[in-house]
């Protein structure tokens, strides 16, 4: 699926696959074409779930939580209607999401994952994360991204993410198995490591 941002920020629109309500719509509506109100600063799509940073620099998300990326603290399908935003995050400046995980960039330069960690995605340097996943490696909740505070930027790939730092050098982490984080190897990360490109500011 897809999302846009209007240009005057004060609507999202979402279109494409609609199925585990990774639409921004209300409980009830089965739109394909969807339009709400909000006053955003920016937004992200995942497999199956979005995230958007509101103007107060909280995120809110919705779609597909069943390995938490939604960040509500539950497992469900989440939708806008019922968003309370993503539990303990407030200063969001950027964010990025994969198939099924999500992080945040927070105004001091830490940023912090939630969602499936089967590859280290969250880069909590716990590879066995489980919490409130049952025997699932995920969290329900987002954890912080260690090691590092002094982050500027971040994307995602599906289960990877990469985050610039102020000094114009870049580091990595999630799964690697075709040398996504550029570190000379092909082992996951499940904590940030540089890549081997830098100042590419």
């Amino acid at each position: 699926h897809t999302a846009v941002l209007h240009d005057n920020r004060t609507a999202v629109t979402m279109w494409g696959r609609h199925r585990m309500k990774n639409f921004g719509t209300l409980a009830g509506s089965s739109q394909y074409l969807v339009a709400q109100s909000y006053t955003a600063k920016d937004l992200d799509v995942g497999y199956e779930h979005w995230c958007i940073i509101k103007q107060d620099n909280v995120p809110i998300c919705g779609g597909y939580a069943r390995n938490g990326a939604t960040g509500s603290g539950v497992r469900n399908y989440g939708e806008i209607g019922a968003s309370s935003g993503v539990v303990g995050i407030t200063g969001a400046v950027d964010l990025a999401l994969g198939n099924h995980h999500s992080c945040f960039l927070i105004d001091n330069g830490t940023t912090y994952c939630v969602g499936k960690n089967e590859t280290g995605q969250l880069g909590s340097g716990l590879d066995n994360l489980s919490s409130g996943c049952d025997s699932a490696h995920c969290s329900l909740t987002p954890v912080p991204v260690v090691n590092y505070n002094n982050i500027v930027q971040i994307d995602s790939g599906a289960r990877h993410t990469i985050a610039l730092l102020d000094n114009g050098s870049v580091i990595g982490w999630g799964v690697n198995d075709v040398y996504q984080l550029s570190i000379g190897n092909t082992l996951n990360q499940d904590e940030p490591q540089p890549v081997s490109y830098t100042h590419l500011t």
